[in-house]
């Protein structure tokens, strides 16, 4: 879930990089906020900036556990590159991503910039649907899998989609139902609103399982639940 009329579009150039691994077999979709961010608990916080330039001071016991999260995000995005394209699309503004790491996961920045493309939905699609973030979702999903310079010829055999809300499995869903391709369609239903410690138990979760969720060779329609994370911590 994503933050909404943050003012950071022109703090961060809108170039994507050239992907590292272009094994075009498989493509993973991630959201960012409550996803690989516990966005939702730093804004109740009140660590969330109000502007650009804005760096709030954050308490020594609520960084800890950011970097505990920052250090199993780090290790499930340089995971994730190894099985194919893997492009964060958020329903906030551009920038924000990059905005936020910055701030609270500093370390992620690094892979981000030179091997995953970050896709504000919100900045490229609201002018043609306003107020729909599924919608926007959608067009993205079907751009990066059909329409970006980086595609090639090669249809992808696995799709995956983990996100914290549901247009990330609608758009997935979309994406299946379109009928322009055949491919194993993998979507992952995180929690809503997990705080850090949470989240660093769903990230750990999806590292153990990602090479089944890349290469398993059927739809999969799977959904991380409280008690899930519960019996792990116990």
């Amino acid at each position: 879930m994503a933050p909404n009329g943050f003012p950071v579009d022109t703090m961060f150039p809108t170039d994507t990089p050239i992907l590292g691994n272009m094994n075009n077999d498989t493509v993973i979709f991630l959201d960012w906020d409550d996803t690989l961010l516990a966005s939702t608990w730093v804004g109740k916080l009140g660590l969330r900036p109000k502007y650009v330039n804005e760096k709030p001071a954050i308490p020594d016991d609520v960084k800890s556990q950011l970097e505990e999260l920052e250090e199993c995000v780090v290790e499930l995005l340089e995971s994730a590159v190894k099985y194919g394209r893997v492009v964060i699309i958020t329903a906030a503004e551009t920038g924000w991503v990059e905005l936020s790491a910055s701030l609270f996961m500093p370390r992620c920045l690094p892979i981000i910039s030179e091997h995953i493309k970050v896709v504000s939905a919100r900045s490229t699609y609201e002018d043609l649907y306003p107020g729909s973030p599924k919608k926007w979702k959608i067009e993205a999903f079907q751009h990066e899998v059909y329409f970006c310079d980086n595609v090639t010829d090669v249809v992808p055999k696995h799709i995956i989609s983990i996100g914290d809300g549901p247009t990330e499995r609608e758009a997935l869903i979309n994406l299946k139902l379109s009928g322009s391709s055949q491919f194993h369609a993998k979507s992952l239903k995180l929690i809503t609103y997990p705080n850090a410690i949470e989240l660093k138990m769903e990230v750990r979760l999806l590292l153990d399982n990602l090479h089944t969720l890349c290469t398993h060779e059927e739809d999969m329609d799977l959904q991380i639940s409280k008690e899930a994370i519960a019996a792990q911590s116990a």
